[in-house]
């Protein structure tokens, strides 16, 4: 099973990427993990973005990797080669597993390409059981890219083999869901609000979930925000108006990326919530309006729903995917 990275995982990822360095060093790699790469403060950012997943036995962690979507400032420059592709891409990186546990670059592809149809990803010049691996992935060479101290990697990028293949995609992904009803702990609060049938959908192939404030840049957990007017303000006047309609955007992309034609958003929410949204007053007093990824959805055209009526939805995607 492969999930979202929380904070109490940390040690034992922090002893996956331990035993990594040291078996880079051994192996005639030395250069590329150095002082301590990942450090914990890298790592800490990773799982409040919930970009770091693990790979889990029960409560046993037996892999770890970073997987961004989205434009990496070490990939707009490439020398001696380019991209196969401009369009949008998700890349994996940081990626570490026990000694002697075979499959993990499988199972992290596996995953990353059920999600996203253009992968990235690239490795130190000495890592040849990397390169090898990468390969054998369907991985194609591509060239040369530097770090942000300057340091090269080699540089791969997947593409779907057919049309049938980001058909397939599209087709796997119809729903967006709120993050927080997938169980992902992104609430203001820090916490979810997980529905099991929802949950099944991300598992299954059927949904995408998609936290809008998080893509904005916020923090997990923040100060609570209401929509005022056009504006959004925290509990403590902060306008953060920006960041909303920026992870608003950015969450309407992938909607769109991956063919969305209906949402299932948190009710109420002041980015998710559709027809009824509080007044701004933090008296919990709703008035009618929508949230401001609600908004931006509904204009686009995808039909939309929350956790309390969603059920007639599903029932119709499901008998689709089954068909």
């Amino acid at each position: 099973m492969i999930r979202t990275a929380e904070l109490p995982d940390l040690e034992q990822i922090e002893a996956l990427y331990a035993n990594a360095r040291l078996f880079m060093h051994v192996s005639g790699n030395p250069h590329q993990w150095v002082n301590g790469y990942p450090q914990r403060e890298m790592l800490v950012e990773d799982i409040h973005r919930h970009e770091l997943y693990v790979m889990v036995d029960g409560t046993h962690i037996y892999g770890v990797f970073m997987l961004h979507y989205g434009e990496d400032p070490t990939y707009q420059v490439i020398e001696n080669g380019g991209w196969h592709s401009q369009g949008d891409y998700a890349t994996i990186h940081r990626i570490a597993g026990e000694i002697g546990h075979k499959g993990i670059l499988h199972e992290a592809v596996q995953f990353a390409s059920s999600r996203y149809s253009y992968l990235r990803i690239d490795t130190h010049t000495n890592n040849l059981k990397m390169q090898g691996a990468v390969r054998r992935e369907g991985f194609d060479y591509c060239g040369v890219i530097h770090l942000e101290n300057g340091d090269p990697r080699l540089a791969y990028d997947r593409i779907p083999s057919s049309s049938s293949s980001a058909d397939s995609t599209s087709k796997s992904r119809k729903i967006a869901v709120s993050a927080c009803l997938a169980g992902i702990k992104c609430r203001m609060d820090g916490k979810a609000k997980p529905i099991p049938r929802i949950c099944q959908w991300v598992e299954s192939g059927i949904a995408v979930p998609i936290c809008p404030e998080v893509l904005g840049g916020l923090p997990t957990p923040r100060v609570p925000s209401e929509r005022k007017g056009n504006r959004v303000i925290t509990r403590e006047g902060k306008d953060v108006t920006e960041q909303f309609e920026q992870g608003a955007d950015a969450a309407l992309s992938i909607c769109l990326r991956h063919g969305c034609k209906a949402a299932v958003l948190k009710a109420k929410s002041p980015s998710c919530g559709y027809a009824l949204v509080y007044d701004g007053s933090f008296s919990r007093t709703l008035v009618i309006g929508n949230g401001v990824f609600a908004e931006k959805a509904a204009k686009a055209g995808l039909a939309m729903y929350n956790e309390n009526n969603f059920e007639l939805l599903g029932n119709q995607i499901e008998r689709d995917s089954d068909a």
